[in-house]
């Protein structure tokens, strides 16, 4: 009896992950508001410059008139989501390389912290002052 139950219980949290699988639309969505909260934690980062409050604002106005639209309409160049019926994974197409950015699974789409984000793109800058592709500024 219990190995029947446990095989139920198994087959709902299959057909669960099936059914609740986000798709590309929902993996841009998410990205989106991660790209937005990693602008507002470099913003409030930098605080002691007195514009965080401003910018932050800005940042808000910018979101509700359409900014999202770029940069969904940006993602869905660079985005490409595979979906293996239980999850999906999102990867950003970089160069000849595809890096893995966003899970889906059981409706919910796992992105990258601000913090997350900021160490990975300071490890490449890092490697590219290591490469000695360091761009001056004009």
């Amino acid at each position: 009896m219990k190995k029947i139950l446990f095989l139920v219980i198994l087959a709902a949290a299959v057909v669960g992950a099936v059914v609740t699988c986000p798709d590309k639309k929902a993996h841009k969505e998410a990205l989106a508001d991660t790209f937005a909260e990693y602008a507002s934690y470099k913003i409030d980062e930098n605080k002691d410059n007195g514009l965080s409050d401003v910018l932050n604002e800005g940042l808000k106005a910018l979101r509700k008139v359409g900014g999202d639209k770029v940069v969904e309409a940006t993602l869905s160049q660079f985005l490409e989501v595979d979906n293996y019926y239980v999850l999906s994974i999102g990867r950003l197409k970089q160069g000849g390389e595809k890096k893995l950015i966003s899970i889906g699974l059981f409706g919910h789409v796992f992105t990258p912290t601000s913090s997350m984000i900021d160490h990975a793109l300071k490890g490449q800058k890092d490697q590219k002052e290591e490469e000695g592709i360091v761009s001056e500024p004009l």
